[in-house]
């Protein structure tokens, strides 16, 4: 799907485009293929950044269930009314 430069100016918004277009002298194709390839570069690190929050969320609550256990706390640590 190609969308022209006024249609992406419309949904994007033209002071977002404009950085692209000021980098690149003006050049509107050349601008929308910055853009494109920008958000293609953004798009490749949602995996490894996904694969990286589960991990931090299961190290952090591996963790915080140790410090419970260690101070005798028998609630789990997500039910405790003093972290709400």
């Amino acid at each position: 799907m190609s969308l022209s430069w006024d249609q992406l100016e419309l949904h994007l918004g033209a002071s977002r485009l404009y950085l692209y277009l000021d980098h690149c002298g003006g050049d509107k194709a050349q601008a929308i293929g910055l853009y494109r390839w920008n958000a293609q570069l953004a798009a490749a690190f949602w995996l490894d950044l996904g694969h990286f929050e589960v991990a931090f969320r299961n190290a952090l609550d591996t963790r915080m269930v140790e410090r419970y256990a260690s101070h005798g706390q028998e609630t789990e640590w997500l039910d405790d009314p003093a972290l709400s």
